[in-house]
C-alpha cells in the first residue's frame, strides 16, 4: 500500500495498526522505532496509562479516546517485539486473556449454577500460592508505593519489628505504611487522598506570584 493510500483510508482496523507498527519497526522504518525494546518502552507505557486515568478523572471522552489509542499502540509495540523474539504474538495474548476471564467467572461461563466466586482464592490457586509470603510476593513491585502498601495491608501483611527499623528511610517508610493502614480502615484510597491534597494545594497557588 502506498503512503497516500495509508493516509486516505476511510477507517482503520487492529490489523492496520499492527501493520503500521511493523512498517515503523522494519528495515526502512523510523530509526527511533526500530531500536525500541520492552525495557525502553516501559516508562512510556506507564505514562500513557496515567494519561488514560487523567481522561477518566476529567470525564473527557475525547482525551480518553486518544489516550486509549496510545495504550493500544504500546501494546502493539510490545507484541511486535515479542513476536520478533519468537516468544509470543497477538494470538497468545488474546488466548491468555480470554481463558483467564472465562476461568475467573465460573458463575457466568458454566452450565451449572454457582455462587459468585472468591476471586482472590481463584488467583491463589492459579498462581500456586501456599503461604502469605507467596501472596504478598505476587503484588507487583512496579506499583506506586502507596498503592502497594494498601495491597500489603489488605492481604494481611504483618508489621516489621521496631528493632528492624534501624535507619531513617525505614522509619519514614513505617510512617507512610501506617497512613496507608488508616486510609484502608476508613475506606479511603491513599493515592487518591494524597492527590486530592495536592490538588487543593495547587488551587491555593492560583493567586500567588
Amino acid at each position: 500500500m502506498s503512503p497516500n493510500e495509508w493516509k486516505n483510508k476511510e477507517s482503520y482496523s487492529w490489523e492496520d495498526l499492527e501493520t503500521i507498527v511493523d512498517i515503523l519497526r522494519g528495515p526502512d522504518g523510523c530509526e527511533w522505532d526500530k531500536i525500541q525494546t520492552h525495557q525502553s518502552l516501559r516508562n512510556l507505557l506507564v505514562e500513557e496509562s496515567y494519561e488514560v486515568c487523567e481522561g477518566i478523572d476529567r470525564e473527557d471522552d475525547t482525551l480518553l479516546c486518544e489516550e486509549l489509542g496510545d495504550v493500544l499502540l504500546q501494546i502493539c509495540f510490545h507484541i511486535g517485539i515479542a513476536r520478533d523474539r519468537g516468544v509470543f504474538g497477538r494470538k497468545e495474548v488474546l488466548q491468555g486473556i480470554c481463558e483467564k476471564m472465562i476461568r475467573r467467572h465460573p458463575h457466568i461461563f458454566s452450565e451449572n449454577a454457582c455462587d459468585v466466586p472468591d476471586w482472590e482464592e481463584i488467583k491463589r490457586r492459579e498462581k500456586g500460592e501456599r503461604s502469605l509470603f507467596d501472596t504478598l510476593n505476587r503484588i507487583s513491585t512496579s506499583l506506586p508505593a502507596l498503592k502497594r502498601g494498601e495491597k500489603f495491608y489488605r492481604k494481611g501483611a504483618p508489621l516489621p519489628k521496631e528493632s528492624s527499623l534501624e535507619n531513617a528511610t525505614l522509619r519514614y517508610g513505617a510512617k507512610l505504611y501506617e497512613i496507608c493502614r488508616h486510609c484502608c480502615d476508613e475506606g479511603i484510597d491513599p493515592e487518591e487522598a494524597l492527590n486530592a491534597y495536592l490538588k487543593e494545594s495547587l488551587a491555593t497557588c492560583t493567586n500567588l506570584k
